[in-house]
């Protein structure tokens, strides 16, 4: 976010992330386009993330990398007033992912348990 009245935003802002720092070995998250306004802007990496083959976004340090900015003003600075990060850790991941399947397994008993007579039970 640019809440500054004088100064133009950045443009194309580039992710990336690491388990490790320091480091040489960054895996770019995410290559982001931003509008040329001054109120918040939510950028959702998941959709990069899925698409990337045999590595995770599980990462603990993340790099920002300024690559431009927009160009429709004249203003000598170009600043960066507000950055947030929001995610989860691995271990909020597999807690939740356990509790899903414990339901799950849950279900499937209660389901066989209460399972409706049929005609055959009947007679």
């Amino acid at each position: 976010v640019n809440l500054e009245f004088f100064a133009s935003s950045f443009r194309h802002l580039q992710i990336l992330g690491s388990d490790s720092y320091p480091t040489d070995n960054w895996l770019v998250l995410g290559v982001l386009e931003s509008e040329p306004v001054g109120t918040h802007q939510l950028f959702d990496l998941r959709p990069s993330c899925a698409r990337m083959s045999g590595s995770s976004c599980w990462v603990r340090f993340l790099k920002v990398r300024l690559l431009s900015h927009h160009e429709g003003e004249n203003n000598y600075y170009c600043t960066l007033t507000r950055f947030q990060i929001f995610g989860s850790t691995a271990a909020q991941h597999l807690v939740a992912s356990s509790q899903a399947k414990e339901q799950e397994a849950e279900d499937a008993e209660l389901n066989q348990n209460m399972s409706l007579p049929t005609l055959g039970d009947v007679e």
